[in-house]
């Protein structure tokens, strides 16, 4: 059927949402695993020719790096997902995917993500939905302190610049490549969130 990727800070609360949706047999775990990443892109050269140019021509002299090649093995993940979901009749769901793999490939390249999505859009392949979890700052850092047990402060300036681009890029996936996008707000129980992403991925594609 279709990928889902769930986007947003660490202990938003992207992995209970998609747990609780999991429950669902229409829902299936994606996974970004190396040796299938590149299978997928080997079967289809095309797609990765345009990864590769992609790369080349953001990053130029700073296309080979760690993040580089993470997106590399992201992209052909994603590939490998939607044949997958095409062929089994299954929603797969990732925990983070392209949007996080993209932001660090900007820091890389000394630029930003909405300057690259805007750049290079059409070498760019995203899932086909798109959730934001937003959530507080706040609390963000009470579940951060709850699953390592050290107080994280998180400068406010930064955690406020790291939601807006958060935001801008969600708007832009759906700008450039037309696809669902929302926000699921952190503050609400991980089961109703799931309940909601669970009713509007039945509406839009059922």
């Amino acid at each position: 059927m279709y990928v889902i990727e769930f986007f947003g800070y660490a202990g938003s609360g992207k992995s209970t949402i998609t747990k609780n949706l999991l429950r669902d047999k229409k829902f299936e775990l994606g996974e970004v695993y190396k040796f299938t990443s590149l299978i997928a892109l080997i079967i289809y050269p095309l797609y990765l020719a345009k990864v590769i140019v992609f790369l080349l021509l953001a990053g130029r002299n700073r296309a080979f790096s760690k993040d580089a090649l993470n997106w590399i093995f992201v992209s052909g993940a994603l590939l490998w997902a939607k044949r997958k979901a095409k062929s089994s009749g299954r929603f797969v769901l990732f925990d983070q995917l392209t949007m996080q793999a993209l932001r660090s490939l900007s820091k890389k390249f000394g630029s930003n993500t909405v300057e690259i999505f805007k750049r290079w859009h059409n070498y760019i392949e995203v899932p086909d939905v798109i959730f934001l979890v937003a959530a507080p700052r706040e609390l963000v850092e009470e579940r951060l302190y709850l699953r390592g047990g050290v107080v994280k402060r998180i400068d406010s300036s930064h955690y406020f610049r790291s939601m807006l681009g958060a935001r801008r890029q969600i708007i832009l996936a759906n700008n450039y490549k037309g696809i669902l996008t929302g926000t699921l707000d952190a503050r609400v129980s991980p089961e109703e969130n799931a309940d909601f992403v669970g009713k509007l991925i039945s509406e839009n594609y059922s």
